[in-house]
């Protein structure tokens, strides 16, 4: 079973392992170099702000345990892990390791990119053979997807204060009792909504299965058993293609013979054929082409009689 450690002792070893790797020259790390290593805003997960004596009591707990030491001799006492003699794991290993100690539990995706700074990690399948090396050893276990996602993440298993954090964000799982209805269940709720809407439907005396009726003509108003000329003269779909209205009949006139319109039917003989009183024998519409030719005598104006 691996050491427990705290998240002051967790975040100092991730550093000390992310420091080794990255930056070889400025190793091994004084108290002031680890201090901002720990308290760094890129790559860091939580964000954390420490200071010296809390650095220093995290390396005594390290120390004790045998994961990390001093070397004495120069101006200022300096810090190294031994981890990788102390867990007797590969130096890839290692390098994920320190990355889910620095961010806490991520998807093979991420932690792919991100250990890679440390140690060369060429493809998926070389970082499920770490993870799989780390699983056996007892340092890291899978556990389900954050809020929002549906990738599985690794965590690490050496701080238990940072398994409990990630286990808070775990994507939590529906119940058998939250879950939706059966197929089953479906099916006889949409049968009894059936025999409701025919119970309905007898009460009101409606056919469900009726053909609805055509709509009638968009912006014109239905037939009707007799003409009716400002009816006629503005719907298009009265007047055949070609065909011009024209009003030639003074006002006085003009009004009665709309009132007409409004008695019994006359005979269709009163008019002229070329009105068109065989379709609409009260209407004062006279057919003449849109544009005369050129060259032609125009015909004169006909009125209705009266």
């Amino acid at each position: 079973m691996p050491d427990s450690l705290n998240s002051h002792e967790a975040r100092v070893l991730g550093v000390l392992i992310e420091k080794a790797f990255t930056t070889p020259d400025q190793y091994p790390l004084t108290l002031n170099a680890l201090t901002n290593g720990c308290n760094q805003k890129s790559n860091r997960s939580p964000k954390v702000d420490y200071g010296e004596a809390e650095v220093s009591v995290a390396l005594d707990g390290l120390r004790f345990k045998h994961i990390a030491g001093a070397l004495t001799g120069g101006r200022a006492e300096r810090w190294r892990h031994t981890a990788l003699e102390h867990f007797d794991i590969s130096e890839r290993a290692l390098a994920v390791l320190g990355e889910l100690l620095l961010r806490g539990a991520q998807p093979q995706g991420e932690l792919r990119t991100r250990a890679s700074r440390m140690q060369p990690i060429g493809s998926l399948e070389e970082l499920a053979e770490t993870l799989r090396e780390l699983q056996q050893a007892g340092f890291v276990q899978r556990i389900g997807p954050a809020p929002g996602s549906r990738a599985e993440r690794w965590q690490q298993l050496l701080s238990e204060e940072d398994g409990q954090a990630a286990a808070a964000t775990e994507k939590p799982r529906p119940s058998p009792s939250t879950r939706a209805p059966r197929i089953p269940d479906l099916e006889a709720r949409v049968t009894h909504l059936e025999q409701q809407l025919a119970l309905l439907a007898r009460q009101l005396g409606v056919d469900l299965g009726a053909t609805p009726s055509p709509p009638q003509e968009e912006n014109c108003p239905p037939r009707l058993e007799r003409a009716d000329p400002i009816k006629d003269a503005f719907c298009p779909a009265r007047r055949k293609e070609g065909e011009a209205v024209v009003w030639d009949a003074p006002h006085s006139d003009k009004a009665n013979l709309l009132n007409s319109s409004r008695k019994p039917l006359a005979a269709a003989s009163a008019f002229p054929p070329l009105l068109g009183a065989e379709s609409h024998p009260q209407a004062i519409r006279h057919v003449r082409p849109a544009s005369p030719r050129p060259g032609t005598v125009p015909v004169p104006t006909l009125k209705a009689p009266g």
